[in-house]
């Protein structure tokens, strides 16, 4: 998109048609200040930190994505208790609060985490450096606030965890007699927009049927974090509520390194080390310190203050706290294959809509004034296919998302770019799209069987550290085997009548290493997935949950670590296996659920609301 400033004369500009144009543009200005506004978050309490007037809390709570922003809620419910939630990164930018924008995030550097991992020679051939890459939300309300807004958990869960899901969840379509109003406002939104119809139509030739939302196998609108056209992140979920509670505080751009323990007898979280303007300094937890800075950071906070496997920590030096075998291996990450398909532009039925300058400024009119246009939802993107390749299915293993790009989309260059991906590839899809229309297929691994493990920067700890993924590489073949049949789904559907009529054509991008096949092959498709995957923002397991006893887990089932008193993991991290729904669902319940645990610990008599329900 342009950017700059351009100065224009308009002294011409005189009489009843000027006073028109500025109250226009006076107008303009004025509503484009309530965008995402930041006053509407907590105020940044740094400089009591800095000055030493606020140092020590009941509770520190570290990252403020979506658990830390639901836990620092729930704890602050209790006057008595201070509470103080650290964030690395800023307030959301005004951009994230327009739901149309997000691809334009997928390349920021300011909002977000960008993690490449180590080179793998089988897969992500496809982009940049030849290794994969991530994207976390560096921002205040996490990757929330940076997302594709989608909210998807398991609507299998046990009677606990669906209490604790129906105590955060508010249906906007659904009565409040029946689910009560929670803090995550949730909509559905459908487009009029022709390609959605005429998806509709060839996933309904191979008797796919739309679903509701307790049984998710199927094509479904998703459930959005979209509240009167803005983006509505964790931090206004769980944050704006409670943010002028007077034991509540909230510090931005605060970098913690470390964890600080008692003595080495003394098994015990005491609080951590921060960094706030380039002053290094130590605050104290009273009660309990919790860390919820996502499965990759809070392996690398645990590993650089002493907390993992002996033999690794003493390789590189570090003194060893804690021996925790289990810290940083286990990971896993939804797997997303991008699938392009190319659309006619030579018959009446066929798609000959360009993107329109007109148009744009239109949609943007209306998103300022009215919250309302394309920008006010994220188009053809909401719609999902939830699918299974088990034989006796209880959960989706792919999910397939699609989004539309008109012929020389403003959108494409963002979302490819953001990706990452191989140069030759993104001026081949750019040069297709100067002349056609893009439909892309998003085919995700929901329920992967590989395993990586996370270490730290061996040049530089406090970096981002190195991640392993090990895509792919599970014993039997697994993913790999449900992405073929994810891709053929998708292959056969581009070949049924709905689509051939608007002229879909799976399109060739040149894909480095897979030349030598021939097009569509079996061969082919193995080398398009192995090259084209990439690992998607939702991860798990790190930090995993079992008994005391247990060597391979880190966490207690009351989040505590093991053998590490008032120390406790409140997100995805924790989950033995990751859940098909995404993180953010999953965190945010996660930290309720370990609220209910402290609040049991620390105050006399409390019983939970919930405990009926295990």
């Amino acid at each position: 998109m342009p950017t700059g400033i351009i100065t224009y004369d308009i002294t011409q500009l005189q009489g009843a048609f000027a006073n028109a144009f500025l109250i226009l543009i006076n107008t303009l200005f004025f509503n484009v200040k309530l965008i995402g506004e930041y006053n509407q978050y907590p105020v940044d309490a740094s400089p009591k930190l800095l000055s030493e007037e606020e140092t020590i809390f009941d509770f520190i709570i570290v990252g403020a994505g979506a658990a830390g922003c639901a836990l620092a809620n729930r704890l602050s419910e209790q006057d008595q208790w201070s509470v103080l939630l650290l964030e690395a990164g800023d307030y959301p930018q005004t951009t994230s609060a327009v739901p149309g924008l997000f691809p334009t995030f997928y390349e920021s550097t300011l909002e977000t985490w960008q993690y490449e991992l180590e080179k793998d020679k089988e897969v992500c051939g496809a982009y940049k450096n030849k290794r994969c890459w991530m994207t976390r939300g560096r921002i205040l309300g996490g990757t929330s606030s940076i997302n594709n807004l989608h909210y998807f958990r398991d609507y299998n869960a046990d009677a606990f965890t669906e209490s604790i899901f129906n105590s955060i969840e508010y249906y906007a379509d659904e009565s409040t007699d029946v689910y009560p109003k929670g803090d995550i406002h949730l909509e559905k939104k459908s487009t009029n927009h022709r390609i959605e119809t005429v998806l509709k139509e060839a996933y309904s030739k191979i008797h796919i049927d739309a679903s509701n939302k307790r049984n998710p196998l199927g094509l479904m609108y998703s459930y959005l974090t979209i509240k009167e056209g803005e983006r509505f992140n964790m931090a206004r979920a769980f944050l704006t509520p409670v943010k002028s509670r007077s034991n509540f505080f909230f510090a931005k751009n605060a970098m913690v390194d470390g964890i600080v323990t008692h003595d080495p007898l003394d098994k015990r979280a005491k609080g951590v080390n921060v960094t706030i303007s380039n002053v290094r300094f130590f605050l104290q937890a009273r009660k309990e310190l919790i860390l919820a800075t996502g499965a990759i950071n809070n392996a690398k906070l645990l590993l650089s203050s002493g907390i993992g496997p002996r033999e690794y920590l003493e390789k590189q030096k570090i003194p060893v706290v804690l021996d925790l075998p289990a810290v940083g291996s286990n990971f896993q990450a939804h797997i997303t294959v991008p699938l392009f398909v190319g659309l006619g532009t030579d018959c009446d039925e066929c798609f000959r809509d360009q993107a329109d300058q007109v148009e744009f400024i239109r949609d943007v009119f209306d998103y300022i004034m009215f919250r309302t246009g394309s920008l006010s939802n994220i188009g053809v993107h909401g719609l999902t296919l939830f699918t299974t390749t088990d034989q006796h299915p209880t959960h989706p293993t792919i999910s397939i998302q699609h989004n539309f790009f008109s012929i020389k989309d403003r959108m494409l260059p963002a979302w490819i770019n953001g990706l990452k991906l191989d140069q030759i590839i993104v001026n081949n899809l750019l040069d297709i799209n100067e002349v056609r229309p893009v439909l892309l297929f998003l085919i995700t691994l929901l329920q992967p069987k590989s395993r990586g493990v996370i270490h730290l920067n061996h040049t530089h700890f406090k970096s981002n550290p190195a991640i392993t993924g090990s895509f792919l590489q599970d014993e039997d073949g697994e993913d790999l085997d449900n992405l073929v049949s994810g891709f053929s789904l998708v292959t056969n559907l581009t070949s049924l009548n709905p689509l051939q009529s608007v002229g879909a054509e799976f399109l060739d991008i040149g894909v480095p290493g897979c030349r030598n096949y021939k097009f569509c092959s079996l061969h082919y498709v193995k080398c398009y997935i192995k090259n084209m995957l990439y690992p998607g923002s939702s991860v798990a397991g790190t930090t995993r949950t079992g008994a005391d006893c247990d060597r391979k887990a880190v966490v207690k089932h009351d989040f505590e670590v093991r053998h590490m008193r008032c120390l406790r993991i409140a997100d995805s991290s924790i989950l033995n296996n990751i859940s098909p729904g995404n993180a953010v669902a999953h965190d945010a319940m996660l930290a309720v659920s370990l609220s209910e645990v402290l609040k049991e610990k620390w105050i006399k008599d409390y019983v939970s609301p919930f405990k009926s329900n295990k």
